[in-house]
């Protein structure tokens, strides 16, 4: 249970917030090919961002594994980019 209440952050972004993203991306892209006659321009800017969001939550969770074996413990604030690129997404998609 100690190991669940100090990796609360880093599941809930893994589990929760990343699939969350890619799967509201997907679905934009899929829908804004699906009924539209031409082209959407954005749809080549989904690939990147895909991969950014994949390359955002490894790279925090990298940063997160280094500090903890360096100070045995880490917190929401190692994390918060991915907060912040989620955000950045979904404000994005409602625009």
């Amino acid at each position: 249970m100690r190991w669940l209440s100090r990796n609360r952050y880093l599941l809930l972004n893994g589990f929760v917030l990343v699939p969350l993203g890619l799967y509201m991306m997907m679905m934009w892209l899929a829908f804004a090919s699906g009924f539209a006659r031409e082209k959407n321009p954005l749809a080549i800017i989904i690939p990147p961002l895909l991969a950014l969001h994949i390359i955002v939550f490894l790279v925090c969770w990298l940063f997160a594994i280094r500090r903890f074996r360096k100070l045995g413990n880490y917190g929401k604030w190692d994390l918060i980019p991915i907060w912040y690129f989620c955000l950045a997404t979904l404000i994005m998609f409602l625009v």
